[in-house]
């Protein structure tokens, strides 16, 4: 299960795995250029500093080139080894006054637009907690600026919350597109209504994640309205056709349009002559 929500996750991002790795290499050699060329930064520990960059230069290389291969790539965890690149280069160089700083956001953008809002979220949560941790702790060992120290925290959660939500809101939106486009596919001649009604409950309760889906249809016979019910269990997937009772029914079809069902304990002693399709 976890796989094939990866998968459709792979499916619906907005960056692929070549440009990230890519955008991962430039950054890095850029960092790597620019110290070089302007040793102001790192003010201290410099030997290390360059080193980590190298370190970090050939893990980018390492990484792209397996994009280009087609070859395994971290995916999931790919943002968080960004992140503790970032906290280390921070620590070497100057806390909280470190040029590194901005390179936060690229492992934000990458956590959100390919994951989603909370993914997006947890890691510019974590960013901002241990950068304001370093820079407290290396505060003594560098050119302390209070002000720097309170409002790069504040500016890294307002702005990454805000790389998270465009982010989430842009699967959330592909997603909604592909059900659509699953739900168009679906009519086949060769399947019966029962199995069409039942393969659209199934894609609806796994968009919304629901263990259980209705659908009353009523205008082919109002006398005795037909109750579908797909049930989505771990092991198995089963549905149930019966005849509903109209007041029983009118419960469900009087609610409010906005919402998706209404559920009662007592829908299933009042529903007979059920019919089960396996799956």
């Amino acid at each position: 299960m976890d796989s094939d929500l990866e998968h459709q996750s792979a499916g619906l991002e907005s960056v692929d795995d070549r440009m990230i790795s890519l955008m991962r290499l430039i950054l890095a050699l850029s960092a790597l250029l620019i110290t070089f060329i302007d040793p102001s930064e790192p003010d201290r520990l410099v030997a290390v500093t360059y080193g980590a960059l190298v370190v970090y230069s050939v893990y980018g290389a390492v990484l792209y080139y397996l994009s280009l291969r087609g070859g395994p790539l971290p995916r999931s965890i790919s943002h968080w080894i960004d992140v503790g690149c970032f906290l280390v280069l921070v620590a070497l160089s100057s806390g909280t006054n470190s040029i590194f700083f901005f390179f936060f956001f690229f492992a934000i953008l990458v956590a959100s637009f390919r994951w989603g809002f909370k993914a997006g979220l947890r890691v510019t949560i974590v960013s901002a907690l241990f950068f304001a941790l370093i820079g407290y702790v290396t505060a003594a060992q560098s050119n302390f600026e209070l002000n720097r120290f309170l409002l790069r925290p504040v500016y890294l959660l307002v702005l990454g919350y805000m790389i998270a939500y465009w982010g989430g809101h842009e699967i959330k939106l592909k997603r909604r597109l592909n059900l659509l486009k699953e739900i168009n596919l679906l009519e086949n001649p060769r399947f019966g209504v029962s199995e069409t009604i039942g393969a659209l409950l199934e894609r609806l309760g796994s968009f919304y994640k629901a263990d259980d889906c209705w659908l009353i249809i009523s205008d082919v016979d109002a006398d005795a309205p037909r109750l579908f019910h797909f049930r989505n269990h771990r092991q198995s997937t089963q549905l149930q056709v019966s005849h509903c009772r109209q007041e029983y029914c009118n419960r469900f079809l009087r609610r409010l349009p906005t919402l998706a069902f209404f559920t009662s304990v007592r829908l299933r002693r009042d529903c007979g002559g059920a019919r089960q399709f396996m799956r």
